[in-house]
């Protein structure tokens, strides 16, 4: 009697991926090496390295796959001179 498993699906079926698995994992290093990299940057770097053009959004839907933020840095209040006076002595008087 013949096995049932003669139909195997043979996968990628439809559309080709434009990203491969070193594509993305340059992207990720991209970031990782320089994070305040611009899309653009990042876009012009693969299609030198890979010779093939690929868009920002197909860029940036692969950085949010990866779990990477488009987010700013948070704002620090610039201290005033005076302020940086009583915040170096305030220590200090402990250890006296």
């Amino acid at each position: 009697m013949p096995s049932t498993s003669a139909l195997k699906h043979r996968g990628e079926n439809g559309r080709p991926r434009v990203l491969s698995g070193k594509e993305k994992q340059a992207i990720g290093q991209y970031v990782r090496y320089k994070n305040e990299i611009t899309l653009n940057e990042i876009k012009e770097k693969l299609s030198k390295m890979h010779h093939k053009p690929m868009s920002a959004p197909t860029i940036s839907r692969q950085l949010h796959e990866n779990g990477y933020k488009n987010v700013l840095p948070q704002p620090t209040q610039m201290l005033t001179s005076y302020e940086k006076k009583t915040t170096c002595t305030m220590g200090q008087e402990a250890y006296k």
